[in-house]
């Protein structure tokens, strides 16, 4: 059961292919998450490639490292749906959390490109997950000030938090 859930979504200035290009690896996830974290990955699993898997098994495990060398969490990463370059919904889980899953989306705007995380996710220890929602959600309000900076932005970024 889910119980925790926020959005964060900014309008970039490039084609959702040139953002697909980039945030759709391994590279690209941990340059969002740096300085804070940083995700081992097995070399070929640079690029997500399902090829030879099913929807939801386990495409690898990764060390969740806090500022980049602290190991804090054990990751199983998987996806039930990829389309290039409209979407990915992840579903994964690791020692400390039960299920997690980040729905990202990239919707064309004109020349522009709507980017939008949704996260939906529960710990394994009851009531951990409200008091690590703040946390979480700073990590992904991070990630797309780096997304931001990387690629432009049009206005203000439309945060939406529930």
């Amino acid at each position: 059961m889910l119980t925790n859930f926020f959005q964060v979504q900014s309008t970039l200035t490039a084609s959702s292919e040139e953002i697909w290009s980039r945030v759709f690896t391994m590279e690209g996830v941990n340059a969002e998450l740096s300085p804070w974290m940083r995700m081992t990955y097995p070399r070929e699993a640079e690029q997500f490639d399902q090829a030879g898997s099913s929807p939801g098994q386990c495409l690898f495990r990764s060390i969740i490292l806090f500022l980049r060398i602290i190991p804090i969490d054990l990751y199983y990463l998987s996806f039930i749906s990829i389309k290039a370059p409209t979407h990915f919904h992840e579903q994964s889980h690791s020692i400390t959390i039960r299920e997690w899953t980040h729905k990202r989306t990239l919707q064309s705007e004109g020349g522009n490109c709507r980017l939008k995380d949704t996260i939906h996710y529960s710990f394994r220890v009851p009531g951990v997950g409200r008091l690590f929602r703040p946390v979480f959600y700073a990590l992904f309000k991070h990630r797309h000030r780096y997304l931001r900076r990387a690629f432009g932005h049009v206005g203000h970024p439309e945060d939406t938090e529930i």
